[in-house]
């Protein structure tokens, strides 16, 4: 159950990086800051102003849609016509920037979340559950579901598909690009914040949480198949059960050494990930 709960997480941030592959075939390496930053956010609105967990974390949400056109507008727009190597540039400093300006106002010493719905436990029969952790798996679900049917049957989501597959075309077609990019950067980060708010009770919270977590996520696209937003969902939920049986079998030092050997053997026997990318339809 833990392993699906950190799963989940994984799973939510991967979706966020994916999204962003298969609109604009580009990496976004300071995602894993926006987590980081769902996670302060959490904290602060929970233990510093006393606020509800589910209030607090659609509040972090909506943050993190927010944060999203920003991080377009500074660290892609401006390299978008230069070789995509210039992007991962641009992204890789946005990332160092704003771990360091996450010191710079929080302080380099970690904070926890203390909060009641921590504490509970839900008994059946002989199996026990902390709620906290039943709510991080309907929530996580929740979102997925939702991102899914948006990509799948609304304008907007359409729209995204669209130019994910031919943006010279669409823009002919009366759809305007810039604008969708700034949809599936403002949504890509929304889901980033809302992981980092979900485990945030989970994790010690500190400014470099996010640097390890983007490079799992980078992971879990890498598994699942870039631009498959499937593939993203299953490979996180596979690397978080496989960290948490090795830190049940090995000790916790060990989890992160699982996750990268996983990749690595995945990357040696199934190149394409689990699931192939589709070339027609990468979002």
């Amino acid at each position: 159950m833990n392993g699906v709960v950190i799963g989940s997480g994984y799973a939510l941030v991967a979706i966020g990086l994916t999204l962003v592959y298969g609109v604009l075939r580009v990496v976004n390496f300071s995602h894993g800051e926006v987590y980081m930053f769902g996670a302060y956010a959490l904290v602060i609105l929970m233990s510093d102003y006393h606020m509800g967990y589910l209030l607090a974390i659609v509040l972090v949400i909506m943050a993190g849609a927010c944060a999203g056109p920003l991080i377009e507008l500074v660290a892609v727009r401006p390299v978008e016509k230069q070789p995509r190597l210039k992007t991962l540039i641009t992204t890789l400093g946005l990332s160092v920037t704003l771990s360091n300006l996450a010191i710079l106002i929080f302080g380099a010493s970690p904070r926890f979340v203390q909060a009641e719905v921590t504490e509970r436990v839900l008994t059946v029969a002989d199996f026990s559950i902390p709620v906290h952790r039943l709510i991080v798996v309907c929530v996580s679900s929740l979102l997925v579901c939702a991102v899914w049917g948006f990509v799948k049957y609304s304008l907007p989501g359409k729209a995204m598909r669209a130019v994910a597959e031919n943006p010279g075309v669409t823009q002919l077609l009366g759809i305007n690009p810039r604008a969708v990019v700034r949809e599936t950067f403002a949504l890509s980060t929304a889901l980033a914040a809302a992981s980092g708010a979900l485990l945030s009770p989970l994790f010690v919270v500190n400014p470099f949480i996010g640097t390890l977590t983007g490079l799992k996520a980078f992971a879990v696209v890498i598994l699942g198949g870039f631009g498959n937003v499937q593939g993203a969902i299953l490979a996180g939920i596979l690397l978080g059960v496989a960290e948490s049986v090795a830190t049940g079998m090995l000790g916790s030092s060990y989890q992160d050494t699982v996750t990268f050997s996983i990749l690595a053997l995945a990357l040696l026997v199934r190149p394409r990930g689990l699931i192939s990318e589709v070339q027609a339809e990468n979002v």
